[in-house]
């Protein structure tokens, strides 16, 4: 669960204190320091791989167990890490069709991730991007599209994170360890020059912006509305 969510190196879970253990009933194992959850069948073929040498539960069984001790945006934060690194999404729905049952699991979590709406189109390339649009989408703005791609001439000058494509509007969301130092300003601004020369406006959010969503939907909105009534 969250122990081998942090082992496989998953999103959400890179800090996380906590110890847990999985065995099958009816075992009464304890474990001194770690929280031990019994479970009613667990495929050591299937369900089971080794992260430096430790038995873990594979990443679509951790994904599918993690519910029961994590919120659903943090197994959706999870699933995004795997789908990003390249696990399969039909080895991950398949698992949960095998473990999928009544009553109280983990799996229920995953079950209604996978079930929402907005989780068509292109992958965000960050859990902040997701969390950007959800937040946006609430205001009612035009369709938001994630990672368009601005073109001159069938070049690609830019990619932002979301684009409202009928305003010609890009949001990004800056964040220092990806948007700091001086090449990478450099590299930012040369973009942010031709983003303007084709047109476009781009708005920056950062980590502050989640903290107060209407002051950030409102930094966007001011930059959309005159646009979209020209």
């Amino acid at each position: 669960m969250r122990t081998a969510s942090r082992l496989l190196r998953l999103d959400a879970f890179d800090r996380c204190p906590v110890i847990d253990v999985m065995v099958e009933r009816p075992s009464g194992c304890r474990v001194p320091g770690a929280l031990v959850h019994r479970v009613s069948q667990l495929d050591r073929d299937r369900d089971v791989t080794l992260v430096d040498g430790l038995p873990v539960t594979s990443v679509a069984r951790t994904l599918c167990d993690l519910g029961a001790v994590a919120t659903d945006d943090e197994v959706e934060q999870a699933l995004d890490e795997a789908l990003r690194r390249g696990y399969s999404l039909r080895w991950i729905s398949d698992t949960l069709s095998r473990l999928h049952r009544s009553g109280p699991s983990g799996t229920h979590s995953l079950q209604r991730v996978l079930a929402l709406p907005d989780r068509s189109g292109a992958l965000p390339g960050s859990w902040r991007e997701r969390v950007t649009q959800r937040m946006l989408a609430e205001r009612d703005l035009p369709p938001i599209v994630r990672q368009f791609e601005i073109k001159v001439d069938d070049r690609v000058i830019a990619r932002p994170d979301l684009a409202v494509v009928e305003a010609r509007v890009g949001i990004e969301f800056h964040s220092k360890r990806w948007h700091s130092g001086p090449r990478r300003e450099r590299l930012d601004l040369r973009r942010h020059l031709a983003v303007e020369q084709a047109g476009w406006e781009l708005v920056y959010l950062n980590a502050e912006d989640h903290q107060n969503p209407d002051a950030a939907a409102a930094s966007v909105l001011e930059v959309l509305i005159p646009r979209l009534a020209t």
